[in-house]
């Protein structure tokens, strides 16, 4: 194992320990809810962290800081509620168990998107 001489070759390792773990594709996730939920525009524009009393903004024209970290929460369930449902078919050999997993994880997936159902009916004004 070779020792890191310089700075350039430590970011080198630590980049390559970091795509090569098994947390890469949980890092990928994280990052791809975050970029959907709107935290570029959230970095560019500095909107406010709540409207008043509300977290979301009355619009779909804008958004707030809560509303960034509660939609890219929702996005994460909805991510969660499909690995379990994905990763249910391991267990088919014990069909109590799958069927418990694909049960939690169309709960899951169901409950998210009703929240995100009921945020972007907020925006909408319904």
């Amino acid at each position: 194992m070779r020792v890191p001489r310089s700075f350039h070759d430590k970011v080198r390792r630590l980049v390559q320990d970091i795509i090569s773990s098994e947390y890469f594709n949980y890092l990928v996730v994280a990052l791809a809810a975050l970029l959907m939920s709107g935290v570029i525009y959230a970095v560019v524009e500095q909107p406010r962290v709540m409207w008043g009393d509300v977290f979301f903004y009355p619009s779909t024209l804008g958004q707030t800081w809560a509303e960034v970290i509660i939609i890219a929460m929702s996005y994460m369930l909805c991510f969660i509620g499909m690995y379990l449902i994905y990763k249910s078919h391991r267990y088919l050999y014990e069909p109590k168990h799958a069927s418990i997993m694909m049960i939690v994880g169309t709960l899951i997936l169901f409950v998210s998107l009703v929240l995100l159902m009921i945020i972007y009916g907020v925006k909408r004004g319904w």
